[in-house]
This record gives C-alpha cells, sequence and structure tokens, in this order.
C-alpha cells in the first residue's frame, strides 16, 4: 500500500497560550491499518514556542524521531536538549513532553504503538 505526498489528512497541533495553533499531525498510517499493533504514525510540526504538553502514555509507547529543528525533551521529567537525528522513546506507563524553545519549526516522526496488542 503506497500512500502518495499531499493525500495525508493534517490536523492542528494543541493551540498556544495565545490561541494560535502549535503546528500541525500529518496522518501518515492511523489506527485502522496498523493491526492492532498501534494507535497511529504521524508527522508532527511543533511552531517555534509551542509544546506537546507533558503527558503520560498509559496502554501504548510513543517513539519520536526528530527529523528538523531542535527543542527541549523532558524524559519522564529529566530535561534533554534534542535536534535533528535524535530518537526518543516513551515507554507505556511513562511521562514525555517537547518544547520547540527555538527558531525554526521542530518536525517529529511519531509512532504510538501498543506493547501488549490493542487495549481492550
Amino acid at each position: 500500500m503506497i500512500f502518495k505526498s499531499g493525500t495525508h489528512k493534517t490536523t492542528p497541533r494543541v493551540p498556544m497560550d495565545n490561541g494560535q495553533p502549535g503546528g500541525t499531525i500529518q496522518w501518515l498510517v492511523e489506527e485502522d491499518l496498523l493491526e492492532q499493533c498501534g494507535r497511529c504514525f504521524t508527522i508532527v510540526t511543533v511552531l517555534p514556542g509551542a509544546e506537546i504538553p507533558y503527558h503520560q502514555h498509559v496502554g501504548e509507547f510513543e517513539v519520536f524521531y526528530v527529523i528538523a529543528g531542535s527543542g527541549m525533551y523532558s524524559d519522564n521529567g529529566i530535561p534533554v536538549r534534542v535536534a535533528a537525528g535524535d530518537c526518543m522513546f516513551c515507554k507505556e506507563n511513562e511521562y514525555h513532553g517537547l518544547k520547540n524553545d527555538g527558531a525554526e519549526n521542530v518536525v517529529l516522526a511519531a509512532l504510538c504503538g501498543y506493547p501488549h496488542g490493542k487495549p481492550k
């Protein structure tokens, strides 16, 4: 199966404090095609000053791969500077978030998967 460029659904991300969109999520492969193994595979764009709020992954894990930009990643409350080429893994029941504190967009590939099959 091939999904051609330009055919993916794109939705706004969590808004910034000023109400402006914090970026976008481009939905590359959605849950119904991931064979009960995951929720989504996406490209996430986080605008300068925006963030992926600190949150917990219950019943799933998440992998981020930084394609472009840099920011401050929170790995279970431990801040780590990340940049293009870095890969972050948030295990089931752990916490993470990312703040774009730079001047350019942070672009991530993101995969949310189920470590034990789809939760019931």
